[in-house]
């Protein structure tokens, strides 16, 4: 299905295509006009990732925005990474451009939409958060977050479906080597933005947890994946027991939640 199929959109996307895709070599170079104020560099750094910015509107297709309102969305969030671009921290454009695309596009479906509305007392924390994260170049842990702006583990659970990074559902896997439960729901078939968007995909898939599992299915799925940060994870033996059910069974609806996050999250 072509989700563009207006006549003008249609015109914007030829449009889109006639600007040349440019090296990270020259974006570098246009960084560094960028910064001395040359708006010409600014442009020119824009219309060569148009292209990613109709990539990443794909995903949020159908949510409550028309196609045009997410290109206007997506274009902002790439004005503002020109802007911000800083090419000594040895990240490439697009994967930079692709975390302010993504947060333009979900604050206008959270505030045009109310898809998930922030409280407005914590609207200012949130926003401080945020930042925070944003500007830290390592990720920070849950426990440092809490403590910097002195949040309880009850707080902190609130407030994670409005944060741009979460990081507690990023965690191996027993028995599979490598593997995270996020892994169960990555699509890397736009590589360049692939550790952006796991970020985006973790901030998701708790706000799925919180809000589409009922309470037996999120206790399974935090034991088992040790989202509860207990020492050690909780063996199909140790639920069963502690839930009254047979093992079999808390295999069973493990399955079956897995498959539910995937949907959600595809």
């Amino acid at each position: 299905m072509n989700i563009f199929s207006n006549e003008d959109l249609n015109i914007y996307l030829k449009s889109v295509r006639e600007h040349k895709l440019i090296t990270h070599e020259e974006e570098i170079k246009l960084a560094g006009q960028i910064q001395r104020g040359n708006a010409q560099a600014k442009n020119k750094m824009i219309n060569a990732n148009l292209r990613l910015v109709l990539k990443i509107i794909k995903r949020y297709a159908g949510k409550g925005l028309k196609i045009e309102d997410l290109i206007q969305e997506g274009n902002l969030g790439l004005i503002r990474a020109a802007e911000k671009y800083d090419p000594n921290k040895n990240t490439k454009f697009s994967t930079y451009a692709s975390f302010w695309i993504k947060q333009s596009l979900q604050r206008a479906l959270n505030t045009k939409t109310r898809l998930v509305k922030v409280p407005y007392r914590k609207e200012n924390l949130i926003l401080q958060i945020n930042k925070y994260l944003t500007e830290e170049e390592k990720s920070p842990k849950k426990e440092e977050i809490m403590k910097r702006f002195n949040l309880s583990p009850a707080q902190y659970i609130k407030i994670i479906p409005y944060l741009e990074k979460e990081y507690s559902l990023d965690k191996e896997i027993e028995g599979s080597e490598n593997s995270t439960l996020l892994n169960l729901y990555e699509d890397n078939s736009f590589n360049p933005e692939i550790t952006l968007e796991q970020d985006s995909t973790i901030k998701h898939l708790n706000y799925v947890l919180e809000t589409k599992l009922n309470e037996k299915e999120r206790y399974i799925i935090k034991k088992r994946y040790n989202l509860d940060n207990n020492p050690k994870k909780s063996t199909l033996k140790d639920i069963s027991t502690e839930l009254g059910i047979s093992s079999e069974t808390v295999r069973q609806i493990e399955k079956r939640v897995l498959k539910k996050l995937k949907e959600e999250i595809n």
